[in-house]
């Protein structure tokens, strides 16, 4: 059964602190975004279907990739320039931070719910 909107806010707020703490402790040099696309015939689009697996809206991944990368405090390079991602991100850490969250922060205030959502159906490969 799908957790409930209340419980995914929290959720998000919980993955996004606990992603960055264990990532600040790796020290990773790149770090790769890249977002879910469900293709149709797929087991996990059929757990969509029945209900058994809820999708993140585009806003809420756009928000909790904004918390985590709020939450990073270690030089690393993020790479989210895919296909997958509605909003393409590249740059260093810490020197890029404002302008990455400054991006995301603008694809959220000019972008809803259904334009971003229809960046994604429009996907027929990754």
């Amino acid at each position: 059964m799908p957790r409930r909107a209340t419980s995914r806010k929290r959720s998000r707020n919980y993955w996004a602190r606990s992603a960055a703490a264990l990532f600040n402790r790796l020290h990773p040099y790149i770090i790769g975004i890249v977002s879910l696309t469900l293709f149709p015939e797929t087991p996990l689009a059929a757990d969509t279907t029945a209900g058994k697996f809820r999708e993140a809206g585009e806003r809420e991944r756009l928000e909790e990739l904004r918390a985590f990368i709020a939450r990073l405090t270690i030089p690393t390079t993020i790479m989210g320039h895919t296909v997958s991602n509605t909003v393409p991100l590249l740059g260093h850490l810490p020197e890029d931070r404002a302008r990455l969250l400054r991006e995301l922060g603008d694809a959220l205030a000019r972008f809803d719910e259904s334009d971003l959502a229809a960046y994604r159906r429009g996907i027929v490969h990754l």
